[in-house]
């Protein structure tokens, strides 16, 4: 008896991959830039719409991107690499059919800020007088050379 027990779950356990690799399909596809040149090392993310399950990858020397066995579902695939602007699209993944997705990365704007934060000091930009207020008991106790 605990013999047919082992065999059976070991048949389950066998049976398991099997049929998760059968319910899953494949997302692949090459990233470019406007003039058709293949970029490296960009993030791709593919983020399943109704899960919010993500995967992520970086697109090879040849600017090439997969994602091998994702669950079938709509997916949000997202691409970025400063310098570009973002890249967006969704995608409809059926039962073991692999989709293509190239994704056209544009050249995006490279935004810095600096904040200076300091002291402000009143400069005088009307006239070239220069000029403290006095009172008159300092005026009186000022030494005179007569």
């Amino acid at each position: 008896m605990f013999r047919n027990s082992s065999v059976l779950v070991l048949i389950a356990l066998l049976l398991v991959p099997l049929t998760a690799a059968a319910q899953s399909s494949l997302l692949r596809g090459s990233v470019t830039d406007p003039s058709g040149a293949y970029i490296p090392g960009v993030v791709v993310t593919a983020t399943n719409v109704d899960t919010a399950v993500n995967r992520s990858t970086i697109s090879d020397d040849q600017g090439a991107y997969v994602f091998a066995q994702l669950p079938p579902g709509t997916y949000k695939v997202q691409g970025e690499l400063p310098g570009f602007a973002p890249y967006n699209a969704q995608v409809r993944l059926q039962i073991d059919t692999p989709a293509v997705l190239n994704i056209k990365l544009e050249v995006g704007t490279v935004s810095e800020t600096v904040n200076v934060l300091g002291d402000v000091t009143a400069i005088n930009t009307e006239n070239a007088t220069i000029g403290n207020p006095f009172t008159e008991t300092q005026v009186r106790q000022l030494p005179l050379q007569t």
